[in-house]
């Protein structure tokens, strides 16, 4: 139902499905009930977290994983150093450079960073993340997680600010995200033919 991001998605070459039902990536901005049980079913779901929510059920409410601004806490590195890095491997291998977000990210670099995640999501899960300090306090900035038959894959790198296709960096996240979503599940082609936007 997101006109914008189903219009987005059609300008970098994928196709809309006409309904989520035939769809092989859902895209959404908000996760909600909908969206968890469509998870919990098989679905594959590439969640662009612009905004403060609750990962929850798609992660365990023990964990409250969630959404959060930077502005105003640790991770807006004003008053610590902080470091924020990407696996450059699998999905995000196409990122030239080394694990560290660098210049080329400063279009996408995020407003939000994802709470609550424990140690074995970083050592599985993570695929981005921030530190502050002397490796305190890590958040992530891309998170995978199954749920049931499904897989949700969060980020709140900022990859919806230009127009597609504009800035390589935000292309290649994307494509890499959608890939990570897929993982695991028979497709048609390489690159997902319907994807559905909510």
């Amino acid at each position: 139902p997101d006109a914008a991001l189903a219009e987005r998605l059609g300008a970098l070459g994928y196709t809309v499905a006409p309904d989520a039902a035939r769809a092989e990536v859902l895209v959404a901005r908000q996760l909600d009930d909908g969206l968890c049980a469509a998870v919990r079913d098989g679905a594959r779901l590439v969640l662009l977290a612009d905004e403060p929510q609750a990962l929850q059920p798609v992660f365990p409410h023990w964990q409250n994983v969630r959404v959060v601004r930077r502005d105003g806490t640790m991770w807006l590195g004003a008053w610590a150093s902080s470091f924020s890095w990407v696996r450059r491997d699998g999905a995000f291998g196409r990122l030239p450079g080394g694990p560290l977000v660098d210049h080329s990210f400063d279009r996408v670099i995020p407003d939000h960073v994802i709470a609550g995640c424990n140690t074995w999501d970083f050592q599985a899960r993570v695929h981005a993340g921030m530190v502050v300090g002397w490796v305190h306090k890590p958040a992530a900035l891309i998170v995978e997680r199954d749920c049931g038959r499904g897989r949700m894959v969060a980020t709140t790198f900022r990859l919806l600010q230009d127009a597609p296709g504009a800035d390589p960096t935000a292309t290649a996240l994307l494509d890499g995200l959608v890939e990570v979503a897929l993982r695991g599940r028979a497709v048609r082609t390489a690159v997902p033919e319907h994807v559905s936007v909510g």
